[in-house]
């Protein structure tokens, strides 16, 4: 039995769906038959979206969270470009709790952004938990310290204080973005970011955290204290909260290094 049905009485035969997944899809000059199975469709809802008519009904997938875009809303070129140079990495927290609905409304967007073969694989470790974030803060800096120990004060020059947390930043949640064993970070990376940019809409800061993934990489004090399961494996790491400072002007960057052919 196939995972796709169509309602064949209202399809005007447009052939959108066999267009774009011929897999699926069989057309003839008065029928269009969906043959979809477990192995030749991989879920994506494209042909639900496309429909003009609505007349595809996916049975795998929840009917009732495929909402009408609104194709009248349009974002401005010059603001998007605002909005994205406006980002900065946040290192400097209020102490204040993120409400569980944000993080949650981010966590949720993330299953939304792509992954190749759209396998939708990736999780997320959520911790807020002070405690805890701060033990394995301290696991992380006492390994990357081993590799990289830091310089020694010239003569007569008194050392700078060390930093409370220098890999958390006291910041009050931290996301860990992991996928299987077997497979890129690719995917983990992208909704990492998917949450950098969305964060931003909630006045959130938040800061890539590219220490703790060496750290678990490579200690297995850091892996037990993160504690995912033995078949995952770290992709991307985030933190976040209020920053404690406000950004007046975006920041110059380096120009593209780009080659057109």
């Amino acid at each position: 039995m196939s995972l796709i049905s169509i309602e064949t009485e209202n399809c005007n035969l447009c052939g959108i769906c066999v267009e774009r997944c011929a897999n699926n899809f069989l057309q003839s000059a008065d029928e269009i038959t969906a043959t979809a199975r477990e192995d030749t469709c991989a879920l994506c809802g494209h042909c639900v979206a496309l429909c003009p008519t609505d007349v595809i009904v996916h049975h795998q997938m929840d009917m009732y969270n495929f909402p009408a875009l609104d194709r009248k809303l349009k974002f401005d070129p010059d603001q998007f470009e605002e909005f994205v140079r406006g980002r900065r990495s946040i290192r400097s927290y209020k102490k204040k709790k993120i409400p569980r609905q944000d993080l949650a409304r981010l966590v949720d967007l993330c299953r939304y952004a792509p992954t190749g073969g759209n396998k939708q694989d990736v999780e997320i470790l959520v911790i807020e938990d002070e405690e805890r974030n701060a033990r394995i803060s301290k696991l992380t800096a006492a390994f990357i310290a081993e590799l990289y120990p830091p310089p020694k004060a010239d003569p007569g020059e008194s050392a700078p204080p060390p930093r409370p947390d220098p890999i958390f930043y006291k910041a009050p949640a931290v996301m860990i973005f992991h996928q299987p064993k077997n497979s890129g970070k690719t995917d983990s990376v992208i909704a990492a970011q998917t949450v950098v940019l969305a964060a931003m809409t909630l006045r959130l800061g938040t800061c890539y955290i590219g220490f703790l993934e060496y750290a678990w990489h490579n200690s297995e004090e850091v892996r037990e204290e993160v504690n995912l399961p033995d078949d995952r494996t770290i992709g991307s790491v985030l933190i976040l909260g209020y920053p404690k400072q406000k950004y007046l002007r975006s920041v110059d960057r380096f120009p593209m290094n780009v080659r057109w052919e």
